[in-house]
């Protein structure tokens, strides 16, 4: 076992001052201390000043009337119940015609073959309704 340190001798002694022989050690020279480094965002800095290229946009192709109205009818056709036959049947007409129209000009087709797609279903749906009422009536007059 180690014996416990002797704290009474001189140097322990309050305000004592350290022996002359003792000299502190020379200051190194060594450079500045550097700070931890930063983070690099991952992100590109917002404020970047360019130029930018200008493009010469094409021209868009003619807007397909005929085409907008049939889907538009159409729609209205599948969300309103389809308030008379007569509209989903034009819907068709108009749509087909627009289809039609926009192949030959060139321009996009999206609007009238929705259309077609809509007026159809409405119709198919009319179609449905005639045939159950027609079932019906015919059921209830062979009694």
């Amino acid at each position: 076992m180690t014996t416990p340190q002797d704290y009474s001798g001189p140097y322990w002694a309050p305000n004592s001052q350290p022996s002359p022989a003792y000299v502190p050690p020379a200051p190194s020279v060594m450079p500045p201390a550097q700070p931890y480094p930063v983070a690099v965002p991952y992100y590109a800095p917002v404020a970047v000043p360019y130029q930018p290229a200008w493009v010469a946009v094409p021209a868009q192709p003619p807007a397909n009337g005929m085409g907008i109205a049939g889907m538009v009818l159409g729609i209205i056709s599948l969300i309103g119940g389809g308030i008379t036959v007569l509209m989903p049947i034009v819907g068709l007409i108009l749509s087909i015609v627009g289809r039609n129209q926009a192949a030959q000009e060139g321009s996009s087709t999206g609007h009238a073959v929705a259309g077609i797609v809509c007026n159809a279903i409405a119709l198919v749906g009319w179609g449905l309704l005639i045939v159950f009422y027609l079932i019906l009536v015919v059921a209830i007059f062979s009694y």
